[in-house]
C-alpha cells in the first residue's frame, strides 16, 4: 500500500513527539514537517495553533485548539505529507505505524490517505487515546477502516 499522508485529529491538545511506520522488526522514525489544519478551510470557525515544545523532558509538535460545531465545523489537525510523490513511500512491508503521544486524556484519530483513495477528504480512520502521560501508540494497519 503506497501513502500519502497522515492526520492527527484533535480536540484540545496533542503533543506528538514522533512518528514512526512500524515494521514487525523494524522502525523508521520520520521527521515530518507538521502543518496545522482547521475546520475553517470549510466555513468553519474552530481555532488552534502548532509549536514546538517540551513536556516532561520530551520535545515534540504540540497541537492546540478549540473546537467549534458552528458552521458546520468541528475540528483541528496536525497533517503531514509522507512522501512528495506518494509513489516512493510503499509502505506494504510494514505491519502499521507506532507514534509517541501525550495529551488531555480524551480519545482521538489518526487519519492515513493512501492511493487507494479517490476524494481528498477520504481517509482510513483509527482512534486511540491520548493519555496525560507520555506512551506509544502503536497502530497495526488492520486496525484502519
Amino acid at each position: 500500500m503506497r501513502f500519502v499522508g497522515v492526520r492527527l485529529m484533535c480536540g484540545l491538545v496533542l503533543f506528538c513527539a514522533a512518528i514512526a511506520a512500524q515494521a514487525e522488526e523494524d522502525a523508521m522514525e520520520l521527521s515530518p514537517n507538521w502543518e496545522y489544519v482547521s475546520d475553517r478551510v470549510m466555513g468553519g470557525v474552530s481555532s488552534g495553533d502548532l509549536q514546538i515544545d517540551t513536556v516532561d523532558g520530551r520535545r515534540g509538535t504540540r497541537l492546540r485548539g478549540q473546537v467549534s460545531l458552528d458552521n458546520n465545523g468541528g475540528f483541528v489537525q496536525m497533517a503531514f505529507d509522507l512522501a512528495e510523490d506518494a509513489a516512493t513511500f510503499d509502505a506494504s512491508e510494514w505491519a502499521g505505524i507506532a507514534f509517541d503521544v501525550v495529551g488531555n486524556g480524551e480519545q482521538y484519530e489518526v487519519r492515513l490517505r493512501t492511493t487507494a483513495l479517490s476524494r481528498p477528504w477520504q481517509s482510513f480512520r483509527a482512534p486511540f487515546d491520548a493519555k496525560r502521560h507520555w506512551r506509544r501508540v502503536q497502530i497495526p494497519f488492520n486496525r484502519f477502516e
